[in-house]
């Protein structure tokens, strides 16, 4: 009877003592969740990133590649007005040495119009401020100049024809960036 009642303290001992072991994970830290809304007037704009809509950036790696870069840009407002949304291209500047690669083409499934140094991506015009939401999102591609472009002229039209050396194939080794900014004018 003793070796069996020992046998037992003995379980329950070592079961107790596996309740009360520190943990040997490591507890992560808290989480957020930030909940936003508007009463009123609002009016949102930017990139679209895998889903999530209105981002502020985007940066669209390998623009050199096969298939000329592409990224979504969109708005969305309940506001009372006109707005014009603008976007203005600059040509792939080379930051190590002097070199540019110039745009050969723009282009939108929404189509695209360009006067005085900018492309109209969307037009948006509402007499009242409405409970209904507008919104729109363009497709917008960039094709950066390539040796089929030479001769040609650049995206503006007025950019003087493309050379050898303004283009992909053609252009000095290193890191390009082009820019596009975004901008919303109010009527």
């Amino acid at each position: 009877m003793k070796k069996r009642a020992l046998a037992i303290l003995l379980v329950l001992v070592m079961v107790t003592a596996g309740l009360f072991a520190a943990p040997t994970v490591t507890v992560p830290g808290a989480v957020t969740a930030t909940l936003k809304a508007n009463i009123g007037e609002y009016l949102n704009h930017g990139f679209n990133i895998a889903g999530t809509k209105y981002q502020p950036t985007v940066t669209v790696e390998d623009a050199f590649g096969a298939t000329a870069p592409s990224f979504r840009y969109g708005y969305k407002t309940n506001a009372a007005g006109t707005f014009i949304f603008k976007m203005a291209v600059g040509n792939f500047t080379n930051s190590t040495v002097a070199g540019t690669v110039k745009i050969a083409s723009v282009s939108s499934d929404k189509g695209t119009s360009y006067v005085g140094g900018f492309y109209t991506i969307f037009t948006d015009t509402s007499a009242t401020v409405t409970s209904a939401e507008r919104y729109d999102e363009a497709l917008i591609t960039i094709t950066p100049a390539r040796t089929a472009n030479i001769g040609s002229v650049d995206h503006t039209g007025a950019g003087g024809n493309i050379v050898a050396a303004e283009t992909v194939e053609g252009g000095s080794a290193g890191a390009y960036t082009a820019t596009l900014t975004f901008s919303i004018s109010a009527s």
